[in-house]
């Protein structure tokens, strides 16, 4: 099997982890998909020889399963370092850039108590790794995430359609 072939069984595997995470409610729940959709990712760019996205998903991997069980904003500042430290020590283009604001992003919001601010952040980190997958050219990446996005949209608008209604009515 070959790299590339291997790279997109890795993304599509992902992909799955990714698709259903925001389908759960609870801040937790879509936290704990996030980590499993992380290792799957960081090992597809991995493969990639792509090791600037991989060890930035690493470390967003890292920052999900901290922010599974805290939100101190403690945690939240290492991580914002450490993705910072991650980038500069495997930056190789200036597509690496795309990967630097999604991860910072992605703490960000990982870290926010707030579940609907988290998913906005993370549906707008989302829409930077579709950028960033387009122009590393991984198709099963791309779409990935943009199936992703769909399935955050739809998550959200599952989870909380009905609040606004019933804060009218």
């Amino acid at each position: 099997m070959s790299d590339f072939l291997l790279s997109q069984i890795l993304a599509g595997l992902a992909f799955v982890c990714g698709l259903v995470s925001f389908q759960f409610p609870g801040r937790r729940s879509v936290l704990i998909w996030l980590v499993l959709m992380s290792v799957f990712s960081a090992a597809h760019f991995f493969v990639l020889g792509r090791p600037g996205p991989a060890v930035i998903v690493v470390v967003g991997g890292l920052k999900f399963l901290t922010a599974v069980f805290s939100t101190n904003r403690q945690f939240m500042f290492f991580f914002l370092f450490a993705t910072i430290v991650g980038f500069f020590w495997v930056y190789r283009s200036p597509l690496s850039f795309l990967t630097l604001v999604a991860g910072m992003l992605g703490t960000w919001g990982g870290f926010h108590p707030d579940e609907k601010t988290m998913r906005v952040a993370i549906m707008i980190c989302t829409a930077i790794w579709i950028v960033h997958n387009v122009l590393a050219w991984t198709p099963v990446g791309a779409v990935m995430e943009i199936f992703i996005l769909i399935s955050a949209i739809g998550g959200y608008r599952h989870h909380y359609a009905g609040e606004a209604y019933r804060r009218e009515g």
